[in-house]
């Protein structure tokens, strides 16, 4: 299964159809209330889906507080979340792997967890 087919099967099971190349291996979908939904193949055999979660302020006392308590809820939420949180560039990033040997049916199904752990990390985001 090829990138183009994860968009193809993600596109069917939804109708999105504002999916945009922003680089090669990468198709993104701007769906509403910002979020978004990217998806990258780096090799052909795995996707991964992510999104930015939150911009870290430049106040570097302000976003060591903001990352401890991200890293608190994300070792709590790694028991039922199969979604990881990371660091990149100032920004807290939700990735989550997917197997490309996996069906259009685990395909979606993951998309639909991915989005639904990325609304819970946003609202998160506005209590912190």
């Amino acid at each position: 299964m090829l990138l183009q087919d994860v968009v193809s099967s993600i596109c069917k099971a939804t109708s999105w159809k504002n999916q945009s190349q922003k680089e090669e291996n990468t198709v993104s979908f701007e769906l509403e209330d910002g979020i978004n939904l990217n998806i990258y193949s780096p090799d052909g055999r795995t996707v991964i889906l992510y999104d930015t979660i939150a911009a870290l302020p430049n106040d570097q006392y302000e976003a060591k507080q903001i990352v401890e308590k991200y890293a608190k809820h994300a070792v709590a939420a790694c028991k039922t979340k199969e979604t990881v949180v990371s660091l990149c560039d100032n920004n807290l990033i939700l990735h989550y792997d997917i197997s490309l040997k996996n069906g259009d049916v685990e395909i979606n199904k993951s998309a639909r967890d991915f989005l639904n752990d990325l609304m819970w990390w946003k609202k998160k985001a506005l209590s912190f």
